[in-house]
């Protein structure tokens, strides 16, 4: 089974590489992708470690994100599906990582994530699930 789960968040994970990568996807054509990857974790959350294994996975690569940009699952993918799963061992990575590799005070892709946990969370307004 968790062969099949490693292939189904690669499948959806590239579906969110390519269409990020499309410079005429907007924000709203994103949305039911972002949606997708949310149902597939809220869906196999009896494989909830294996997933958190992955999204940390990728969440490691972002300090590097100069070197593998395009290639890398969105963080806006992540906070979205965060915003409602509020899985703490995300969060507590995303802190760590953020007090460890970047300045205080500075918004990074980890601070970012960190507010999608807040139900006051001000990027909520751009999709329609959270209106």
């Amino acid at each position: 089974m968790g062969e099949i789960i490693n292939k189904e968040f690669d499948a959806i994970s590239q579906k969110l590489i390519d269409a990020c990568a499309d410079p005429t996807f907007g924000e709203d054509q994103l949305e039911p992708l972002y949606l997708q990857f949310l149902e597939f974790l809220a869906r196999n959350e009896e494989h909830r470690q294996q997933l958190v294994e992955r999204i940390l996975g990728v969440m490691k690569r972002y300090r590097t994100a100069r070197e593998v940009k395009g290639r890398l699952l969105p963080g806006t993918a992540i906070a979205y599906a965060m915003h409602e799963l509020r899985w703490p061992e995300i969060f507590a990575f995303a802190d760590s990582e953020n007090h460890e590799f970047y300045a205080p005070r500075m918004e990074t892709s980890m601070s970012n994530l960190m507010d999608a946990y807040s139900d006051e969370w001000e990027d909520r307004i751009f999709y329609e699930r959270f209106q």
